[in-house]
């Protein structure tokens, strides 16, 4: 089954998968993504959200996710993020931020982040 975030029945079949570890989606089209859209999410430990037209990340986005350790968001249109958008991210151990207009990383940050130049 392929998995678009462009295609509407994600949230429904997001949410059947309980179980996945590992979610990797090349080219998103979307500027912005629901806060719940991961919430079912529980085992995910690697999201890789890259190549694409992110603007902006819901502080909540993250949250339900207590096993991810890994999270790419290279080569977006990323220009701020929200300090509390890591709050709960206590396994996340790197962060992937490089292609991205931040003008610096968020001081909150659990982890070090080497790909985000400070402008």
């Amino acid at each position: 089954m392929e998995l678009g975030l462009t295609r509407p029945r994600l949230p429904h079949q997001v949410l059947c998968l309980v179980s996945l570890v590992r979610y990797s989606e090349g080219d998103v089209r979307e500027a912005y993504l629901p806060s719940a859209l991961f919430r079912a999410l529980p085992c995910l430990r690697q999201l890789y959200l890259f190549d694409g037209q992110l603007t902006a990340l819901d502080p909540a986005l993250f949250a339900r996710l207590p096993q991810l350790e890994y999270l790419g968001l290279a080569r977006n249109r990323l220009t701020a993020l929200d300090p509390d958008l890591f709050r709960g991210s206590s396994r996340l151990v790197r962060l992937e931020l490089d292609g991205n207009q931040l003008a610096c990383p968020p001081r909150s940050s659990p982890v070090s982040i080497a790909s985000a130049p400070c402008i």
